[in-house]
């Protein structure tokens, strides 16, 4: 299984598009069941302060990791 957090500025938008915002050219992601994808509103991390919460979203997705083992990996996108 993979746990991923994603940041969002639009919190009620992207928490009902769900599994859909990690969708690639309208495709969804491969094996999308093994997939829990928290969504963390960002509450002024990026506006005005320019930070982005490393240790936050870490936390969050080893949280809801479905596993017993965990092996983080950080990887960031900027839409």
């Amino acid at each position: 299984p993979i746990s991923v957090a994603y940041l969002s500025t639009e919190w009620h938008r992207d928490r009902r598009l769900g599994l859909q915002l990690l969708d690639v050219q309208a495709q969804p992601p491969p094996d999308a069941h093994r997939i829990v994808l928290s969504v963390v509103a960002d509450r002024g991390y990026r506006q005005p302060q320019n930070l982005f919460p490393f240790n936050l979203l870490r936390n969050v997705a080893v949280e809801n990791c479905a596993s017993k083992t965990v092996l983080v990996a950080d990887v960031d996108f900027v839409l």
